[in-house]
């Protein structure tokens, strides 16, 4: 039974999240660090939380992302997806710019 106004989760069905993989995201993660660089918004990764943002119907930040992600499975896989593609282009210009520097 639940308290008033409030619903009982239920999260046997979504992924196991550990405080790691959490730390791991935001630290590398240009969606929720350096938002702005001498006053100009970083827009490099704009487009992507928009439309994360669209689909989830929330503005995501980090102290929110977690609770948007487990109100549904939809909203689970969007940032799933999201943070996945988000972070193989960041590991792909880390090589790209790692490459640069060897020659």
């Amino acid at each position: 039974m639940t308290d008033e106004g409030y619903l009982k989760g239920q999260s046997d069905n979504l992924p196991k999240v550990d405080s790691l993989m959490v730390a791991n995201f935001f630290s590398k993660n240009v969606l929720f660090c350096s938002a702005e660089i001498r006053g100009t918004k970083a827009a490099r990764w704009v487009d992507v939380r928009e439309g994360l943002e669209r689909e989830v119907g929330n503005t995501l930040r980090p102290e929110n992302i977690i609770s948007i992600m487990l109100e549904t499975e939809r909203n689970w896989n969007a940032i799933k997806i999201g943070i996945e593609n988000i972070m193989r282009e960041k590991e792909a210009e880390e090589r790209r710019r790692e490459n640069r520097e060897q020659h």
